[in-house]
């Protein structure tokens, strides 16, 4: 089995992690794995090949050595929550916070909500490993006075939890979630320490980071459903619909149609006559307005006088 390559080792004596260009090498560098706890010794390689530490496996239980597979990355989620935990203040680069609302009916087009633009989050009063709010997250802090959770995503932990159902009343906090995996690559050409690669990554790039929940996210989202819901009811209205949960089951339309008294057409079971203005499927429902079960489109009503304009 190969060497398991780890960039950073925990230095017993300062009970700290440390980077490999850091410590003596070999068995003098005085660390020991942080997946399994065995002794690790420092490679200092030559040009063309990345500096790492590697399990000493002399006389150790070969099983333990065997069954440490995640070595990698819970050394550099440590060393990552150690970068934070030393800094008195740490600045965290963010992309733009862009929600396209999905619109089910192409009448009431929705434009993108901004909920914030790219910004640097300067966190100050940095705990790791914190409860906030009821949640455990591997780095919290506070940036002008606003609670900040940070959870550190990696190829050996990429679920996060779903922060949606959070409520911008009772959480006045923001969560965010950085990848630091975007390190490794740079890992393999770096002539600088590797603690300042990952330090670096988690402070400027964009492309690693994604917010999970945001206040002002929150409060637009209770809005716009409760807009939606508002206008789902509106009577009479040309674009009548109701949300898709409330959605009919189509029924097969009856060869004999007839209208019956004024107004809109119905059959003789007095459902109205549907269309969809995107893909033109008909159906008759018992419902004053639905959606289209073929494209998620809306469906009107028929007026009697529009059945042969339309060759319904």
């Amino acid at each position: 089995m190969a060497d398991t390559k780890i960039p950073f080792g925990y230095h017993i004596e300062s009970e700290r992690f440390v980077d490999v260009r850091d410590v003596p090498s070999r068995a003098r560098c005085g660390c020991k794995c942080p997946g399994c706890d065995l002794p690790l010794i420092a490679r200092h390689c030559m040009v063309g090949r990345v500096d790492h530490f590697a399990h000493n496996t002399r006389g150790q239980d070969k099983k333990v050595y065997e069954e440490c597979t995640f070595s990698y990355w819970v050394s550099v989620a440590a060393m990552a929550r150690q970068i934070f935990s030393e800094s008195e203040s740490f600045d965290v680069a963010m992309p733009d916070y862009v929600y396209t609302p999905p619109s089910p009916w192409s009448s009431v087009p929705d434009p993108d909500y901004v909920c914030s633009e790219a910004c640097t989050i300067t966190l100050e009063n940095i705990h790791i490993n914190r409860n906030l709010l009821g949640e455990t997250f591997d780095v919290t802090g506070e940036f002008k006075g606003v609670q900040v959770g940070i959870k550190l995503v990696h190829p050996e932990k990429q679920g996060v939890p779903d922060f949606s159902d959070w409520n911008c009343r009772d959480h006045k906090a923001v969560v965010l979630a950085i990848d630091i995996s975007n390190a490794r690559l740079q890992f393999q050409h770096s002539e600088i320490p590797l603690k300042v690669v990952l330090a670096e990554s988690m402070a400027k790039e964009l492309d690693c980071k994604r917010w999970l929940y945001h206040p002002r996210m929150a409060h637009y989202l209770e809005s716009h459903d409760r807009n939606v819901e508002k206008f789902s009811y509106r009577e009479e209205s040309p674009q009548l619909q109701v949300q898709k949960q409330n959605h009919q089951p189509s029924q097969v339309i009856p060869s004999v149609r007839k209208s019956v008294g004024s107004g809109m057409y119905r059959n003789d079971r007095g459902e109205y006559l549907f269309y969809c203005r995107r893909c033109n499927h008909q159906v008759f429902l018992n419902a004053q307005q639905c959606f289209c079960e073929l494209c998620s489109g809306v469906m009107y009503r028929i007026h009697r006088d529009q059945v042969n304009a339309r060759n319904l």
